[in-house]
């Protein structure tokens, strides 16, 4: 699509005259404005240290891998939603988006118990040697479940109480998706990026998908480490599709957070996107020449600021060699 001054964007058309700042965190710096005036977020020399760590590559293509970040992340959300269906208590959702499936074969009858597991319910299904079935939901708050035999009860237990206790999880990690896609949305613009975006977004990122993970791993362990017996029944187990649902949920979280790990802050340096290589620590080019001319360090932070805010260095920015880099002309919108 196009913008007023001719120029094209890829994926999708972003205003660079919105910087993405709400209303209330305008103005003068205040100690709840954590956004581009709050000195300890934004005008620290860690914060111009941290935003300043990336691939130059990837401050120039942001709208094109922080855009599949963002689709990724609206992908990830009807996912995680279906996945999300294991938190009812009705018997056909439930097995529509069970976490566990556990299945116990008679040895004596062929006849058959399987014990399908939600987040907050369960769902039996008994199968008769003649093939005759006949199906059973429980809620965990129920009290006790009428297991065929304690060998059944002894497979389940152990799946059904790891499953329970992500219930909360489950809800917390499809509503944390909405700020993981805010935040991919505000990076994809250049006058949008600040340190506290890239911070916000490592740190978060980062912290949801080891949680996942965990808790993932958690309910596998707690569901396989019990070997199923041959006392008088064959016992099969399998994941379900609201597990892989989420373990699809981690994956993309872990493609979102390397995104946010190695896009820096786009505006420091003559150049306009200076940047680094994966695990160096510099500062900003902008810092440095300040620093070269001996000014102390709140005189070369707040010389940083003014580089990266004031119109014409992003006009420097956003008109960088490559196709499409910046979308429009900063200078155009300051008139």
């Amino acid at each position: 699509c196009s913008t007023d001054s001719g120029k094209t964007m890829p994926l999708t058309c972003w205003d660079e005259s919105d910087d993405g700042i709400p209303g209330p965190c305008r103005g003068n710096p205040s100690w709840y404005k954590v956004f581009n005036k709050r000195h300890l977020t934004n005008h620290s020399l860690f914060s111009y240290k941290f935003g300043n760590v990336g691939l130059p590559v990837l401050d120039e293509k942001r709208k094109r891998f922080m855009g599949l970040a963002m689709w990724l992340t609206l992908l990830t959300m009807a996912v995680t939603a279906y996945g999300c269906l294991a938190l009812s208590t009705s018997e056909a959702l439930v097995l529509a988006s069970y976490w566990g499936r556990v299945v116990a074969t008679s040895d004596e009858d062929g006849s058959s118990v399987s014990i399908f597991l939600g987040l907050r319910s369960m769902v039996r299904v008994s199968t008769s040697s003649d093939g005759a079935s006949t199906s059973e939901s429980y809620g965990y708050n129920e009290g006790d479940v009428n297991y065929p035999s304690s060998l059944i009860e002894e497979q389940v237990e152990g799946c059904r109480g790891s499953a329970e206790g992500y219930a909360l999880g489950a809800f917390i990690t499809s509503f944390t998706l909405i700020m993981a896609l805010q935040g991919t949305m505000a990076r994809m613009r250049f006058s949008a990026d600040f340190p506290v975006q890239k911070i916000l977004g490592c740190v978060a990122d980062s912290f949801g998908v080891i949680s996942l993970l965990a808790t993932l791993g958690g309910f596998y362990g707690s569901c396989f480490s019990t070997p199923a017996s041959k006392a008088g029944y064959v016992v099969e187990k399998a994941l379900g599709p609201g597990w892989f649902c989420f373990f699809f949920c981690a994956i993309t979280g872990m493609f979102r957070a390397g995104m946010h790990w190695l896009t820096p802050v786009p505006g420091f340096g003559s150049d306009g996107h200076h940047g680094c290589h994966c695990g160096q620590w510099p500062l900003p080019q902008a810092v440095l020449d300040e620093l070269n001319d001996g000014d102390h360090l709140d005189v070369v932070l707040e010389a940083a600021h003014k580089h990266a805010h004031r119109p014409e260095a992003r006009t420097v920015r956003l008109e960088q060699n490559g196709i499409n880099y910046g979308g429009i002309a900063m200078n155009e919108m300051h008139r």
